[in-house]
């Protein structure tokens, strides 16, 4: 055990969900996502724009967690390949401030992307942020792929197309 008021090695989670379309139900917190994508997205050629992608993003930060410090800005950012920062949400910063009595924060975010350009090979991610130190990183990118690189990569799942 460490000394008291030390962090433990206790870590975020972050999970992303890409698809084409969130429909949020009237009434209800509650969302339906429309064309889920399963780890890849097919573009035609090598390099394309996605006319909308939608992102449903959930995280659970423990108090607890190593890097979190309360009244600390919480970030998302989307991440291209890793480098490029396409997107970031800024939360405001009273979402971390009131901890006291709660033994973490805990959120679900959506988002579209319009007009998002790609090329073959890239690499979309998610990373969670509390002020510059990051807590997480999403483990499952989604991988943007030609039909081409497709077709080679993955012979047993051609599309129909093929």
């Amino acid at each position: 055990m460490g000394t008291p008021g030390e962090k433990s090695m206790i870590t975020a989670t972050l999970s992303v969900q890409y698809c084409d379309e969130i429909i949020r139900h009237a009434g209800e917190l509650k969302y339906s996502l429309i064309g889920v994508r399963p780890g890849f997205y097919l573009i035609p050629e090598k390099t394309a724009v996605i006319p909308q992608l939608c992102l449903c993003i959930t995280y659970h930060i423990p108090i607890t967690c190593q890097g979190f410090v309360p009244g600390a800005p919480i970030h998302i950012d989307i991440l291209r390949n890793k480098r490029e920062v396409t997107w970031t949400l800024n939360m405001v910063p009273e979402a971390s401030e009131n901890v006291e009595g709660h033994d973490s924060l805990n959120g679900v975010l959506m988002q579209t992307m319009l007009n998002f350009p790609v090329s073959n090979q890239d690499l979309i991610h998610a990373r969670l942020r509390a002020g510059e130190t990051v807590l997480i990183e999403s483990s499952q990118p989604l991988k943007i792929m030609d039909m081409q690189s497709f077709a080679a990569e993955s012979p047993a799942l051609k599309p129909a197309s093929f």
